[in-house]
């Protein structure tokens, strides 16, 4: 229930283009363990599976001025 939830508000985040750095960090977790589980345990769905990664990577490569502050350092001067 709670991934569903989680799933549906990174959903939204996306669609609306309200906070889409927010919603990728949401549905990350979950591309990662559908990612694993078709890499792993059902290698039949790996298309699906580079699919996904691919959607991910775009996703990440468009909202990349987003995530910046993430990985500066806060000693930073400005």
């Amino acid at each position: 229930m709670n991934a569903i939830l989680i799933s549906m508000i990174g959903a939204v985040c996306l669609l609306t283009i309200r906070a889409p750095a927010f919603g990728l960090a949401l549905l990350a977790p979950l591309m990662a363990v559908i990612v694993l589980f078709r890499a792993i345990l059902n290698p039949g769905g790996l298309p699906l599976a580079v699919v996904l990664i691919v959607c991910g990577a775009l996703l990440v490569y468009a909202n990349t001025n987003r995530f910046r502050p993430l990985f500066e350092s806060g000693n930073a001067k400005r």
